[in-house]
């Protein structure tokens, strides 16, 4: 029967409330924010696991419904002997009923976990989880690093402070870095790789695809324009001093590139080179010409697209695991930031705050302006429309979380063919990362001058094109835009610890870039499905 314990949904079951628990819990999941497919999964799950923790008559099994930073368990709590029910035991052969429970569970395993503490046995179930929970992880750790750090300025003596930096709160960026460095050759190439030779569907769009595809392609190059003209424009005279030990060893080779080494030198001489030397644009002019060949080949070497696909799939788990101490790094980024230079980087970190939020609104202004160019229509109602979807991306900071919501949004509220935001929306979640392009041109701009890297034009072309092929496979997991700049800043000649730099506001950056991504894929689909008269004009003009 339910009732409330401090403000949390408990239950007790029995075989002989079920029916009246499952539609009590149903309203107890519904409130705490699962949708209807989440509380009816959960509830089947209840339903197998009940039967394993309860197999008399007159066992009973408590239910509890809890909501933590936006994540919503199910917690299912028995007396009795120590069982397991998440066990690989033999999967049944007689027990037709028992087979398909075991399945079920076997299926949602991910979502389950088991515990025993005295005399009971817990299991939970993990229903719904927030989409957002990094990012408010990650900003509270911020602020507490603020706080941790002007604290222990004001506390602790210089030679603490400086054992407290460098062999605590500099050793966790160490690990964090180096295991994103790690990750950097292998992610490029099998993400582009994947991306890459999955683009031959392309065909399939025709005319319509190449416009898609080209879109992306200008608004990629107008976003790291507008980075290189918001650095000029807030850092064009002087920028911020590096606390010593960062400025130790600067790279001159980076000041000294010219456009025609830049060129001959993507070309690696052999494969090992690329990899081995952390060469990016070597690596992605390899990755980029082997997804080529193999879209080309996808029918006769299966096994090589299965491979390129698996080999994404794994890398960017490997990343999610790393970036999960994201909110730790923020935290001992923030506290080194504070006790190393003081307040007066916050005041530049938030000028870097400040150029994002105005990137956002020039990219908005620039697709209102292809709209008008392209499309022939208005951009009135796609601006406004567009400013309400803003809070979706912004909340997800992800565009591959975003591609449902986007999809809807592009058919149902701006009129475009289902077929056409079928292919643009998937395709531009990778491939069209303008926030990201922006950013990384932005901040690595940035980031290179603080280090007294000359900005000269075969400078900013290198940044520019190495920002462009990033964009082209830029994972679609968080943090992925802070591993795309440190990239950049490794191939600018500077140590990829001058990326913390930024980290203690990434969380917040994320939520913009991703912003700016979505918007312009549903900017692209909109203004193609325009220009092939497929847009449904009612649709787009209405409310």
């Amino acid at each position: 029967m339910k009732k409330e314990n401090m403000g949390k949904r408990t239950f007790s079951l029995t075989r002989g409330s079920f029916a009246e628990a499952a539609d009590a819990l149903e309203r107890a999941l519904a409130a705490s924010g699962a949708s209807k497919r989440e509380a009816l999964t959960a509830w089947l799950l209840t339903e197998e696991l009940f039967a394993r923790m309860a197999p008399r008559e007159e066992d009973a099994v408590g239910a509890e419904v809890k909501r933590r930073w936006g994540d919503v368990t199910l917690r299912l709590v028995s007396e009795g002997e120590e069982l397991d029910p998440l066990s690989d035991s033999p999967f049944p052969e007689d027990d037709e009923q028992d087979r398909l429970r075991t399945l079920l569970l076997r299926a949602n395993r991910d979502k389950l976990s088991c515990s025993r503490r005295g005399t009971r046995n817990i299991v939970t179930v993990s229903v719904h989880l927030a989409a957002d929970k990094q990012i408010k992880y990650t900003l509270a750790a911020m602020l507490l690093g603020i706080v941790f750090g002007l604290a222990c300025k004001a506390l602790l003596p210089e030679t603490a402070l400086a054992f407290l930096n460098g062999s605590v709160l500099g050793n966790i960026r160490a690990v964090f870095l180096n295991a994103l460095k790690m990750m950097i050759a292998p992610l490029i190439l099998f993400s582009v790789l994947s991306s890459v030779s999955g683009m031959s569907g392309a065909s399939e769009v025709g005319r319509s695809g190449a416009r898609v595809l080209l879109f992306y392609l200008l608004t990629s190059v107008i976003a790291c324009l507008l980075g290189v003209g918001l650095f000029e424009l807030f850092f064009g005279g002087s920028v911020p001093a590096l606390p010593p030990e960062w400025n130790a060893g600067r790279a001159v080779e980076a000041t000294n590139v010219d456009l025609a080494s830049l060129l001959t030198g993507i070309v690696p001489s052999d494969l090992a080179s690329p990899v081995l030397h952390m060469d990016v644009l070597q690596i992605l002019f390899v990755s980029i010409l082997f997804g080529i060949v193999l879209g080309t080949l996808r029918d006769r070497t299966p096994m090589l697209v299965r491979l390129a696909d698996e080999g994404n799939t794994f890398c960017i788990r490997v990343v999610s695991l790393i970036v999960r101490f994201l909110p730790l790094v923020a935290f001992a980024s923030m506290a080194s930031l504070v006790i190393k230079v003081g307040l007066s980087t916050l005041k530049t970190l938030g000028v870097i705050l400040l150029g994002h939020i105005l990137g956002v609104a020039a990219m908005l202004l620039v697709y209102a302006l292809l709209l008008a160019l392209i499309g022939h229509v208005s951009p009135l109602p796609f601006l406004r429309k567009a400013l309400g979807f803003l809070t979706i991306p912004f909340s997800l900071a992800s565009s591959s979380a975003c591609i449902p919501f986007t999809l809807d949004f592009c058919e149902n509220q701006l009129g475009v063919p289902k077929k056409l935001a079928a292919f643009s929306v998937p395709i531009g979640s990778t491939v069209n990362m303008d926030g990201g392009c922006f950013s990384i041109v932005f901040q690595g701009l940035l980031l290179a001058k603080m280090y007294g890297v000359a900005v000269t034009p075969s400078l900013l072309v290198t940044t520019v094109l190495t920002a462009i092929l990033l964009s082209v496979g830029a994972p679609g997991v968080a943090g992925s835009a802070f591993i795309c700049l440190t990239t950049i800043v490794v191939s600018l000649g500077c140590p990829a610890e001058l990326a913390t730099f930024v980290l203690g506001i990434d969380s917040l950056l994320s939520m913009l870039r991703i912003s700016n991504n979505v918007i312009g894929d549903t900017a692209a689909a909109c203004a193609v499905a325009a220009a092939e008269k497929q847009l449904d004009r009612s649709v787009y003009t209405g409310g």
